[in-house]
């Protein structure tokens, strides 16, 4: 439970990064694999995994990193 305003301040900001860089990671894994481009309908199976990986690893370490500061959730809907 958040304390007093700096405290509140801490969670926010924390939250906010770590959405940042959740949605950083993940469109960045999905746009570094290329592939999604016109005329491609049958994407590589190592590609979407190492997509997925991306996204799973990705929110994994941020919830573990900013845990203890706002609770983790990375959602700002939930938050």
């Amino acid at each position: 439970m958040v304390q007093s305003k700096k405290d509140l301040f801490g969670a926010v900001f924390a939250e906010f990064l770590a959405t940042a860089l959740f949605i950083w990671i993940g469109c960045g894994a999905a746009i570094s694999s290329n592939t999604w481009h016109s005329g491609n309908t049958n994407p590589e199976v190592g590609s979407v995994v190492g997509i997925a990986l991306a996204f799973g690893f990705g929110i994994s370490v941020l919830a573990y990193g900013i845990g203890h500061v706002s609770g983790g959730h990375i959602n700002p809907a939930v938050t």
